[in-house]
């Protein structure tokens, strides 16, 4: 059972990106074409409690070998959630991760014989991954993750191109300079960076027959020309397409956006923008601010949760049916979460644009 009814399959002529965020969480499945699929990052979905995208594909009824790939773009909790699974219940698919991923399996390692070293909850589910993929070919094979940096091609087929655009050579050097001071300093926690660093996040981009798509992942701007968007758009290995589909950075923060995006990688006018909210405490993503700033630079803008998920206020009958019930546990079908599905064929106009649940456009 899923939380919503998403109907049927795309065509196999059909490129097809959807986009799972509950306000807080985001997961992403791709269909390139050819019962092709691609996950992105992974959160869970409320109902069935499993990884989004592996409900979404078993509501549709594609089979998790139809998985050709899974990337995980960064660390942090809100895109990590479930992806475990996604790497247990697709053997076949081939899992891709940021080279600045490769520190926290370094850190173990280099930490292991210190008996006060310390996982977090935040990396505990990357760090079952990466024992995943080791039991999978056994202890004196290597590791079957490929860490990628920018501008690797990560899938190919006769129609369509996957590659990164990120993470910089520059981000992933100061990742392991982190590291390394960290562990001078005689810090044995095996952490990820604070929420505001994303120097190190995975931007997919999507080139086939049916169009072009931009996957932000949470990569942010930062001071230095060598990292973030900066060193995307100040480099000379980006393609001569632009995209118009475009899954907006770090819950469209102002700290993820600039003017070049709009005006060197995507088609104007009005690219498809979708958004996943970030709702976590006094945390809330995007601002009016942004809002405002995304929907001046296009107005066919969508997020996957237009409210932030409220903890439903019960009347005092339902109340008393369920002190008689006494169920072991209560899931709010109304829990803020929600999906924006895009599809499209070659020769189409636009993308086909379809909300789930709490989403909506901006």
């Amino acid at each position: 059972m899923t939380a919503f009814d998403y109907g049927l399959s795309p065509g196999i002529d059909e490129f097809e990106i959807i986009v799972f965020g509950p306000g807080y969480g985001e997961a992403i499945a791709v269909h390139s074409g050819g019962n092709n699929w691609h996950l992105v990052d992974s959160c869970i979905e409320p109902v069935s409690e499993r990884s989004a995208h592996l409900a979404y594909l078993e509501a549709i009824g594609v089979g998790l070998a139809s998985v050709r790939t899974i990337t995980i773009t960064h660390w942090h909790e809100d895109h990590i959630k479930g992806v475990a699974s996604a790497v247990r219940d697709c053997p076949s698919a081939a899992v891709f991760a940021s080279t600045a991923l490769r520190n926290l399996d370094f850190a173990r390692l280099m930490f292991a014989p210190n008996t006060a070293v310390k996982i977090k909850r935040t990396t505990s589910e990357i760090l079952e991954v990466f024992d995943l993929l080791r039991a999978r070919v056994g202890k004196k094979h290597p590791m079957p993750i490929n860490f990628v940096g920018e501008f690797t091609t990560i899938y190919r087929d006769e129609l369509t191109v996957i590659s990164t655009l990120s993470p910089s050579a520059g981000a992933i050097y100061r990742d392991f300079a982190k590291l390394a001071d960290q562990a001078l300093h005689g810090d044995r926690s095996i952490c990820p960076p604070p929420p505001t660093e994303n120097e190190g996040s995975v931007v997919l981009w999507i080139e086939g027959p049916c169009g072009t798509a931009l996957l932000g992942a949470d990569l942010e701007n930062t001071g230095a020309k060598w990292a973030g968007w900066k060193a995307i758009l100040g480099s000379e290995r980006l393609s001569s397409s632009k995209a118009t589909y475009f899954k907006v950075a770090h819950h469209g923060a102002e700290s993820a956006h600039h003017d070049d995006i709009w005006t060197r990688l995507l088609d104007a006018p009005d690219p498809v923008a979708t958004i996943t909210p970030f709702e976590n405490g006094s945390n809330h993503l995007p601002t009016p601010t942004d809002r405002l700033r995304i929907g001046q630079a296009t107005t066919n803008a969508h997020i996957t949760s237009i409210k932030p998920p409220k903890p439903a206020k019960r009347d005092r009958e339902s109340e008393r049916i369920l002190q008689d019930v006494k169920p072991k546990k209560i899931v709010a079908l109304n829990s803020g979460f929600g999906a924006v599905r895009s599809r499209r064929r070659a020769g189409e106009v636009g993308w086909r644009i379809e909300h789930f649940g709490d989403a909506g456009a901006l």
